[in-house]
């Protein structure tokens, strides 16, 4: 056996054994707590849209766009072998996952995402977003819903995402954010669901060996969730009457560090900065369509500042 093929080895053992470890704590903290009598309490979706009222209900429409010249985002350094996944001593590039789509003549962004808080489920509409599965491959992360291609997947909070590994090799997703887990994909055919119990923006990236691999997922306990088009339009409809914060959300294509394995001086996890937010307050009025905008610039990807 190589030293390259005991590193290869070495590694993943180790990172199966910390995945497993992850996901034990994980359980750990994050159990039921026990009630009288010794059992534990059943964790159930929420009662959506039991006391939903249509005629009750006005909407929402925008547009979020760009202030200020159009960002590039830097290409990825890979020091591996992009057909067999074998490390190589000099790096080739692969494209950012998060490059932002911003349409040079209306500065519309794409695949931003606009949703509501202080919704109250039961007063919500039902759940209209299809389910959500998300594909891995040594090139990309590739995440459907509704037959669609899409960058962030809307997500039911208690609803399963089904994670495929179709061609091999070994791989695995990591999720970081509202949700925290890693799951192994061992082979060809490989295919994995989870279940997402906390609503909030979630990281998906791959694992040590394809660490350039990344996406998003968007848990929400109420469907007032929406992804902008190519011109950075969003519509929100059967809003019940009151007021809100709109949240808009952009994923961030700066990195924030490159983590690298202290041996082989390789790297192994590319971290992103946190994902651009804007936050607004509105009121929904019964029959009426209500207009908002939102504008990123390049001040909000920047690193937090003190």
């Amino acid at each position: 056996m190589t030293i390259h093929q005991t590193y290869v080895r070495r590694t993943w053992f180790l990172a199966i054994a910390l995945g497993g470890a992850v996901m034990s704590l994980a359980f750990w903290f994050t159990r039921p707590a026990a009630v009288a009598g010794g059992a534990a309490p059943v964790l159930t979706k929420s009662n959506l849209a039991s006391q939903f009222h249509g005629e009750r209900t006005g909407g929402l429409h925008g547009r979020v766009t760009w202030t200020g010249e159009i960002p590039i985002a830097t290409p990825i350094p890979v020091r591996a072998n992009l057909s067999t996944l074998d490390r190589i001593p000099k790096s080739e590039t692969v494209l950012n996952p998060f490059s932002p789509r911003i349409d040079s003549d209306t500065l519309g962004i794409a695949d931003a995402l606009v949703t509501l808080t202080n919704v109250d489920p039961e007063r919500a509409k039902p759940w209209s977003h299809a389910p959500v599965r998300v594909m891995l491959d040594k090139n990309a992360m590739t995440v459907f819903q509704g037959g669609q291609e899409v960058r962030v997947g809307i997500v039911r909070k208690g609803d399963s995402v089904t994670f495929e590994n179709p061609a091999g090799p070994l791989l695995a997703v990591t999720a970081r954010g509202a949700n925290f887990f890693t799951l192994p994909l061992p082979e060809a055919g490989s295919t994995v669901t989870r279940t997402m119990n906390h609503d909030g923006w979630t990281e998906l990236r791959g694992g040590s060996n394809v660490y350039w691999l990344g996406a998003h997922l968007f848990v929400s306990e109420h469907g007032y969730v929406a992804r902008t088009d190519r011109q950075g339009r969003w519509e929100l409809r059967d809003v019940p009457a009151g007021d809100y914060f709109m949240e808009t959300w952009l994923a961030n294509w700066n990195p924030e560090r490159v983590d690298l394995d202290p041996d082989w001086h390789v790297p192994t996890r590319h971290i992103y900065r946190p994902a651009g937010k804007l936050r607004q307050r509105l009121t929904v009025n019964v029959g009426e369509t209500t207009e908002r905008q939102s504008q990123f610039s390049a001040s909000d990807f920047i690193a937090e500042k003190n």
